[in-house]
């Protein structure tokens, strides 16, 4: 074959290779996720979070379970507890809410602090956290409450418990604030972070099974 053959095959060859991987690019760009699959409501699980910090205050753990309770106002609702070693003066936090076709509405917010009573807000309409599915570079905004979302990409993430593939990573903005997260798919939140804030799931419980770090014997 002439050296003029060879030139173009592999010009070819190239701009093939090319067109294959920015095809790829824009089918994982444009696939939707159905985030309930990866923000589970299971009756009964525990997710434990170790969060790191880098002012001279302590670490945090942060424990999350969820319950399902027959409310009189909102009906069958999933309740996300916060149990959190860093709030001295709350005792836990509670969220209600649950799956529909719009995505994750959130009813009510509550704080228990260790007097009676305590702090509480209801969405009325309830606040959309989360669409029912997104594509990685959309953007999530409810309007009524000023919460924005954006998938930013699908990544693997070392934590305590282990690694995991294909999370996917959320830029959340709400009241003035901004914080990542990244979730796995059957898991949940595995990853989220602050500035140079850090946490990172150290132990899941779902189904009577835990799953923790596991040691190498000394």
């Amino acid at each position: 074959m002439k050296k003029g053959g060879v030139k173009v095959c592999m010009r070819v060859v190239v701009s093939v290779a090319m067109v294959l991987i920015i095809l790829e690019g824009l089918a994982h760009a444009q696939q939707r996720y159905s985030l309930s699959s990866y923000f589970p409501l299971t009756e009964g699980a525990t997710w434990t979070y170790l969060l790191i910090k880098t002012s001279p205050e302590p670490n945090d753990v942060e424990v999350y379970s969820i319950a399902r309770i027959n409310d009189p106002n909102f009906g069958f609702i999933y309740r996300r507890f916060l149990f959190d070693s860093g709030e001295q003066a709350l005792l836990y936090t509670y969220d209600d809410m649950k799956w529909s076709q719009k995505g994750l509405e959130v009813y009510r917010k509550v704080e228990r602090n260790l007097l009676p009573g305590g702090d509480s807000t209801i969405y009325d309409p309830p606040l959309v956290r989360f669409p029912a599915s997104m594509s990685i570079g959309e953007t999530f905004t409810d309007t009524n409450y000023e919460w924005s979302i954006t998938l930013e990409a699908a990544e693997t993430v070392t934590v305590g418990i282990g690694t995991f593939t294909n999370c996917l990573k959320f830029e959340i903005s709400y009241d003035g604030e901004t914080w990542n997260i990244w979730l796995a798919r059957g898991i949940g939140v595995v990853k989220n972070q602050q500035g140079l804030e850090v946490g990172g799931l150290v132990s899941f419980t779902k189904g009577g099974t835990t799953y923790y770090p596991i040691d190498p014997v000394p």
